[in-house]
Formats: C-alpha cells, structure tokens, sequence
C-alpha cells in the first residue's frame, strides 16, 4: 500500500508576505530595468528617423558598455600589482631568512655528527675488539 505524504498547510500570513516581497524585490525592480531599457531604443529610434545626429547617443552607449569591462579588469590588475610587490618583497627579504636557514640547518648537522659518532662508537669498538681477537686466535668466519 502506498503511503501519502501530508502536507502541511502553509502560514497564510507569511506566505502572503513572501508574495508582496517577491513583487517589490524582484519584479518590480525587473519591470523598472525593462520599461527604462525599451524607453531608451524608443528614444533611439525616434531619434534617428528624425534624422538627428546619433553621435553623442551613441559615444554615451560606449561608455556604458566599456565601463563594466573596466571595473572588472580592475580585479586581475589589483592581484597583478599585490603579487609583483610580493615577489619584490620575497627578492628582498628571502636571502635574510635563507641564510637564518642555513644557520639552524648548519648547527642541527654538527649536532647529528657529534651525536651520531658517540652513539656508534661502542660498536665500532665491540667489532674492532672482535677482528684483533680473530687475527689474535686465528678464527675464519
């Protein structure tokens, strides 16, 4: 047997609230852009089947279509400049910190030298004792 899903009934108020918001904020803002968009090839066509200069109306349109373009190429750019003036910072400040490295780098080695030889000597010797006993005695492997 199937199961139905029951719905639960919708807040009236709120879902009309929804409604009058949806209108004001998406709609209406949609309709305003349409309306000033069709007033504007209106006003262009008139405009040139009175046989009016078009010049001016149309070095207004360029600029509205190169202004986007411009603000969004100002984002690359700004990454463009932080990077070189990073990279700049890097080439300056880089040999301070390598040569710091290479410090650390250069004591953390004279300690594992050290340490390393002392650890390892006691075998060293063990088997340095063993070979001059062999030699000593005579004993083959």
């Amino acid at each position: 047997m199937k199961e139905t899903i029951a719905h639960k009934p919708r807040n009236f108020e709120s879902h009309q609230k929804h409604k009058k918001e949806t209108f004001w904020q998406i709609i209406f803002p949609t309709l305003i852009v349409v309306l000033v968009l069709v007033g504007i090839a209106v006003w262009t066509g008139f405009a040139a089947y009175q046989g009016s200069d078009l010049r001016q109306a149309a070095n207004t349109s360029m600029i509205f279509l190169i202004l986007p373009v411009l603000i969004v190429s100002l984002v690359p750019f700004i990454l463009l400049v932080g990077i070189l003036f990073g990279a700049v910072w890097l080439n300056k400040n880089i040999p301070v910190y390598a040569k710091q490295v290479e410090d650390i780098a250069m004591l953390i080695q004279g300690w594992v030298h050290k340490y390393s030889d002392k650890f390892v000597e006691p075998l060293i010797r063990l088997q340095s004792y063993r070979e001059i006993m062999r030699k000593i005695f005579g004993i083959r492997n």
